[in-house]
């Protein structure tokens, strides 16, 4: 049986991707682990080197246990990166798993739509 996050899918919405987490998301992974309220809002408690945070977004598209996107704000024919999630803890037994969001500040501003 193949397992059940072995492909993270891309989501597309009006104003909003959510795509494979991946080495181009590495400078807004970094400014997420900059800020003070998404490490303590998501219980993160270390700060992680460049070279760390490169190697796990390059590592992504190989786990099979976890989906890891990057969310993307979609501004006219631009994506700008204003967060990640997961999804992770899958319990295949009771069909449940868990799921963590982390967001820039500037992603719950004033929205430039309708």
């Amino acid at each position: 049986m193949e397992a059940p996050f072995a492909i993270t899918p891309t989501l597309t919405g009006t104003q909003v991707a959510l795509v494979p987490l991946g080495p181009e998301h590495v400078d807004g992974v970094m400014e997420l682990n900059a800020d003070a309220e998404v490490g303590r809002l998501t219980g993160t408690h270390a700060s992680f080197e460049r070279a760390a945070i490169e190697a796990w977004c390059s590592s992504r598209d190989a786990a099979t246990d976890r989906l890891d996107f990057a969310v993307l704000e979609l501004v006219g024919t631009s994506a700008e990166f204003v967060g990640d999630l997961a999804v992770v803890d899958l319990d295949v037994d009771n069909e449940s798993c868990a799921f963590r969001i982390a967001l820039l500040a500037a992603a719950s501003g004033p929205r430039r739509c309708c």
